[in-house]
């Protein structure tokens, strides 16, 4: 994201329209297709739109400067004043369904957690059947999010551990993701254990 805005910056800066009115330059977008006002808007809103792709942690940064751009384009020219909502709304909307869909599609495609793995041998031990059952990770997670009663941290320790190779993310890591000890993790995991063996999951 941050190589995008600077390499942004500049071309930005050629843009010389006004720019006190947002939704009248999603107005003259519709008109020039200037690129020149494309980059100057998302040079405007790059401190917000990091705020926004920041929750999914799971996407590059190359993807999510991609991601933003396009749906960015998207909304500049779909943008209708008369439906009454802000361009900035509009936007943000676009956004994160994007991001939500990407997301989804990525954990669908990677490959499932290496259950072996010491550092997620407690996990392991409540998941090691799925691979015969043949879930993939969202049947997984949408079963654990709709049959299991977890909390929203134990929902997310099961997105990242479905959603990433566990020879390259540790405890410590998760960890601060989450903004929990890794005391804590030992003690989520075990709670997971007995949540998804009470819910018959594995």
């Amino acid at each position: 994201m941050i190589e995008t805005y600077e390499n942004f910056k500049e071309l930005s800066n050629l843009y010389t329209g006004e720019d006190t009115n947002l939704d009248n330059l999603a107005i003259e977008y519709q008109q020039t297709e200037d690129p020149c006002l494309l980059v100057h808007v998302f040079c405007k809103w790059f401190p917000y739109t990091v705020s926004q792709v920041s929750k999914y942690f799971y996407l590059t940064e190359e993807d999510k400067a991609s991601f933003v751009v396009e749906e960015l384009h998207k909304a500049m020219t779909d943008f209708d004043v008369t439906r009454g909502a802000k361009i900035q709304t509009l936007f943000s909307r676009y956004l994160n369904n994007r991001l939500r869909a990407e997301t989804q599609m990525m954990n669908h495609h990677k490959r499932r957690a290496n259950n072996s793995t010491d550092s997620y041998q407690a996990f392991a031990e409540v998941t090691q059947g799925h691979k015969e059952l043949g879930y993939d990770q969202v049947e997984f997670l949408n079963i654990i999010r709709t049959s299991c009663n977890l909390n929203d941290n134990e929902v997310k320790y099961c997105e990242i551990v479905t959603s990433v190779d566990p020879n390259n993310i540790k405890d410590t890591d998760i960890a601060k993701l989450l903004g929990v000890t890794s005391a804590a993790i030992n003690y989520m995991k075990k709670k997971l254990a007995e949540k998804l063996l009470e819910a018959g999951v594995c």
